[in-house]
């Protein structure tokens, strides 16, 4: 039963134990380490929750039925009396070492203790990774309410250069122009100044 049981726990990630809590498989997510360009796989752990009130789903009544080629209603029977002789192993002080979960004991007042001997199991090894660089790759990106490209943002941030529009420029020129003319006008029939003279 408890290999039966072990392969339920690892495909579901839980196993619920009436009495005596739920077995949950946890998996720690993966760690990357940026100096030595390298990513670790997650770990796994089992841990206990001491929900004395949990009951056992329907489908682990057949996985049961299934593993053991029996009825749902032997798979009932079967597994409650596996989960109740667990609970007096524990009682009576037993230790129950649960192959590739843990070891169970009693602890006071009907508590119960687990060491999981899943503490740190990875799946994979660690693989490298480099960082891929794209400079012109086009992606979305929210703003607000909307979403716009990267070329749509670069174009939107980018600091735009004033540009002078052709008819004041010309328009400068011809103020400039008539007003060397008219300087130079003045100055060569008229003068420039008072030219009268003055008598003591």
């Amino acid at each position: 039963m408890y290999q039966q049981l072990y392969r339920y726990l690892i495909q579901h990630q839980q196993l619920q134990l009436p009495g005596i809590g739920t077995l949950l498989l946890q998996q720690s997510d993966a760690v990357i380490n940026v100096v030595d360009h390298s990513i670790t796989a997650g770990t796994y752990q089992v841990n206990l929750t001491n929900d004395n009130a949990t009951t056992a789903p329907i489908k682990l009544y057949n996985w049961v039925a299934g593993a053991f080629n029996i009825t749902e209603r032997e798979a009932i029977v079967k597994y409650n009396d596996f989960v109740f002789d667990l609970q007096q192993q524990l009682q009576n002080g037993t230790v129950i070492n649960w192959q590739q979960v843990g070891v169970f004991t009693g602890g006071l007042a009907g508590s119960i203790k687990f060491d999981s001997t899943v503490k740190q199991f990875t799946s994979g090894h660690a693989v490298t990774a480099h960082k891929v660089k794209r400079d012109q790759a086009l992606h979305t990106i929210r703003v607000g309410e909307q979403e716009k490209t990267s070329a749509e943002m670069i174009e939107l941030l980018a600091p735009q250069t004033t540009t002078r529009d052709v008819w004041m420029i010309v328009a400068y020129v011809l103020l400039g122009l008539s007003l060397a003319f008219v300087i130079w006008y003045l100055a060569t029939q008229h003068g420039i100044g008072n030219q009268t003279t003055l008598f003591p």
